[in-house]
């Protein structure tokens, strides 16, 4: 019984993170009418920001996921000005232009850190939550609500 709980507690949580995925996507689809296939990479991008700044760098984590919004964001404002609206006319050039951003992003990536390496990133907030026997980190499940506030 706590294993088909555990299950679902995992998969509960890692629905919001595909919710806030989708969400994403569907942003940028419905304003800019693009196709952004880079939208994962923009997200690996924020993580290896935390990463840099929060686990090497040693900075509090709320200032690295700060900073780490502030990189996504600008990125991406300077993918939708330079990349998507010279070809808002042209859909298919957008849909070709996120493609190529998604293997040069990756490729660098590899190329700087490594493939398949995972980093560790130590947890912000210690401890966990109990319910019924099954256990979730507090990290984990502060994203819910903010989860549920953004799809609000």
């Amino acid at each position: 019984m706590e294993l088909a709980l555990q299950t679902a507690l995992n998969g509960a949580i890692i629905s919001v993170f595909y919710a806030l995925i989708a969400v994403g996507l569907a942003l940028v689809f419905g304003v800019m009418g693009v196709l952004n296939f880079a939208h994962g990479e923009l997200y690996m991008m924020g993580a290896y920001v935390v990463w840099i700044v929060y686990a090497q760098s040693g900075a509090p984590f709320p200032v690295s996921v700060i900073l780490a919004m502030a990189v996504v964001c600008g990125f991406g404002l300077f993918m939708q000005r330079t990349l998507f609206r010279p070809m808002r006319d042209r859909p298919m050039m957008g849909l070709i232009l996120s493609i190529g951003l998604l293997f040069i992003i990756q490729v660098f990536v590899a190329q700087v850190w490594g493939v398949g390496l995972m980093r560790h990133v130590p947890s912000a907030y210690k401890g966990s939550l109990e319910i019924f026997g099954a256990t979730a980190p507090w990290q984990r499940l502060i994203v819910i609500p903010g989860a549920i506030s953004l799809l609000g």
